[in-house]
Parts: C-alpha cells; sequence; structure tokens
C-alpha cells in the first residue's frame, strides 16, 4: 500500500509537471476514432500512410523505403532498359518488403486493441474491436498466405534460376505443336489460334505472353528475372514437300537458353530435321539429272 501511494504521488507529480511545462497533459485530450487510420494500415500499411497520419514520420519513411518502393523503383528501371534484377537484390527486397509486412499486422493489431497511440497527442486512439478485430484477422491470414507465394517465388526464380516458370512455358509451346500438327492432318494447311483451338488467353501469365504472328506462336518474357524483358521465342511452322516443319527462333541471351533448355533442345533437332531434308532433295535433284544414279537407255536402243 505504502508503495502504490508513493507509485501513485509519483506519476501524478510527473503528470504536473508535464503539464506546467508545456500547457498541455495528453492523458487529458480527447480520444480520436481510430477508423481512419485502422483503414489507412489495412489499405496502404506497407507505404506508411498511417504512420504519418499519426506523427511517425521517421517509421513511416522507412516503411516506404522497404515496404516494396525501392524494390518496385528498381524494377520498373530494369524492365524499362530490358536487363536483369541481380538475385542478392531479389532476395534483399522480397526480406525488407516481408519484415515491414509483419510490422504493419503489428500496427493493424494495435489499432483494432486499441493500444496504438499518437505521436502529436500521445492519447491512445479508440478503437471498435467488435468489427476491426476479424478484419486484423483476416489481414493476418492473407499475409501468412502471401508469405508462402513469396517463398515459391523466391524457389522459382532465384533458387531454381527460373527452370519451373519456363518449363511451363516449353510444355504451352508443345501444345501448340500438337494441336498445328493435328490441325494439319486434317486440313492440310497451317491455321491460327483460332482454328487449331489454341486458346492464347488461358496460356498468358504474369511471366510469358502467347500472340499469333503470321500463322506462328511467338512467346515472350514479360519480367526480369533470370533472363531480360521482352525476350521472345518463335516457333513458326513451314509446309515442304506436304509434310509439316518447324523453325524454331531463340533469343541470343545466354541466361534465357539456360533458363529453357528445352527450347534449345528442340530447335536442335528442328534444325537436324532440316538438314536432312535438304540433303535428301539434293540427292533427289541428282537423281532426276541423271548423274551417275539414273541409267542413261538411250544408247541402248540406238544400238539395238
Amino acid at each position: 500500500m505504502i508503495f502504490e501511494k508513493f507509485t501513485h504521488k509519483k506519476e501524478k507529480k510527473t503528470d504536473n509537471n508535464k503539464e506546467s511545462a508545456t500547457g498541455f497533459n495528453p492523458e487529458n485530450a480527447p480520444r480520436k476514432s481510430a477508423t481512419p487510420i485502422f483503414w489507412l494500415c489495412a489499405i496502404f500499411g506497407g507505404l506508411g500512410v498511417h504512420c504519418f497520419w499519426t506523427g511517425r514520420r521517421a517509421r513511416g519513411v522507412q516503411y516506404l523505403l522497404w515496404g516494396g518502393s525501392v524494390f518496385a523503383i528498381a524494377y520498373t528501371a530494369s524492365y524499362a532498359n530490358d536487363s536483369i534484377i541481380p538475385p542478392w537484390f531479389a532476395i534483399l527486397g522480397m526480406i525488407a518488403a516481408c519484415w515491414v509486412q509483419i510490422l504493419v499486422i503489428m500496427d493493424l493489431w494495435k489499432i483494432s486493441l486499441g493500444k496504438y497511440r499518437s505521436r502529436k497527442t500521445g492519447r491512445r486512439y479508440r478503437a471498435t474491436p467488435i468489427w476491426m478485430v476479424p478484419i486484423a484477422a483476416i489481414m493476418t491470414a492473407l499475409t501468412i498466405y502471401s508469405y508462402t507465394e513469396v517463398a515459391t517465388f523466391m524457389t522459382d526464380n532465384v533458387v531454381k534460376k527460373g527452370r519451373p516458370i519456363a518449363a511451363k512455358m516449353e510444355l504451352e509451346v508443345e501444345a501448340y505443336m500438337i494441336a498445328q500438327q493435328n490441325y494439319f492432318d486434317k486440313n492440310g494447311k497451317i491455321g491460327n489460334f483460332d482454328e487449331i483451338g489454341f486458346l492464347s488467353a488461358n496460356t498468358n501469365s504474369s511471366y510469358f505472353m502467347y500472340e499469333n504472328e503470321a500463322n506462328g506462336l511467338k512467346v515472350t518474357y514479360m519480367t526480369t528475372f533470370n533472363c531480360p524483358s521482352n525476350t521472345t521465342w518463335q516457333v513458326k511452322p513451314n509446309i515442304v514437300n506436304n509434310t509439316l516443319t518447324w523453325k524454331i527462333t531463340l533469343p541470343q541471351d545466354a541466361d534465357c537458353n539456360a533458363m529453357a533448355p528445352q527450347m534449345v533442345k528442340l530447335e536442335k533437332e528442328m534444325r537436324a530435321l532440316a538438314d536432312s531434308a535438304a540433303a535428301s532433295a539434293a540427292k533427289l535433284d541428282e537423281s532426276v539429272d541423271g548423274v551417275g544414279v539414273v541409267p542413261d537407255t538411250t544408247q541402248q536402243r540406238d544400238s539395238l
């Protein structure tokens, strides 16, 4: 009891000194509603908007810088210059963004429970837990799910150097070639996407875009990991001697070809078939011309 009285007197004395020095006692200030900063934190938390709103400018700057803005600027610059983002930068950017998101979720829970203070007044904001807490729980669950997506992204693009992403593209190229071959066997000609039944709208992703170009397939790389943006692979069908053949055009960048080795293998196979067909055609021409292959029977008739 004596200790409690002493503590109470000490706190009261401290508050009186604060009030006498500044002319303002934060404990007597009216508590503002937490609804505005709750939604600012939930929607724009990674940009630190709720921190700036409540007078926490230093914290807001940290959120703004490391919550994804720096990474977004670097990504935009690399995309515009058709360059590759270094793996180490991608790793640091993702880790920083995830850490800031954890701090944002902590802020959201503090706001929901009425424990978030204003730097301007020193008072806690008046919360409405009956609806704020469920929304905070949903945002937490979404954040946890996003972390699994980030882990998958980092594994595919950094650890495995984009191979799983390119493997899906190679499967789509194979599906296109099969659809084109089936259409040719049935109609004897080359068709476009609609005619052969290749639905590019269903195959386009954040990584690759599939386009019909002169009844051929053009695949464009849409991001900047492991391969420069706007890099293209082209698969062009041709009809030679009533047979459907293929010409594969690969990118010149070695990193892109390392990411999609099956496309490199396919290009070599198609080139070997084309060379073999050209050699066979040359032999056939020699046969038709009678150069040591088809016997000349005209002299035999004359002798008879």
